[in-house]
């Protein structure tokens, strides 16, 4: 994400910073946590956005956390 002027430096619950610049952040989040709408609009809200890209995590990088953490619990009826 670039902004129109400096990154803001609070980040919403969830939310882990993985690159900053002056007016760029590279940012990992769980949808389930924080949609990217309201992720969006979070940050639009401090500072005006210039460019924005939303990228889905490498298969590999699903699998490893798989095989790190294992399965999520599946919900109870």
């Amino acid at each position: 994400m670039d902004f129109e002027g400096p990154a803001p430096r609070e980040l919403p619950d969830g939310v882990v910073e993985e690159e900053r610049g002056p007016e760029r952040l590279v940012l990992r989040f769980e949808r389930d946590r924080i949609p990217s709408g309201r992720l969006v609009e979070w940050l639009s809200e401090r500072c005006p956005i210039a460019d924005l890209s939303i990228e889905e995590p490498p298969i590999e990088r699903i699998v490893g956390e798989i095989y790190r953490r294992g399965l999520p619990a599946a919900p109870e009826d």
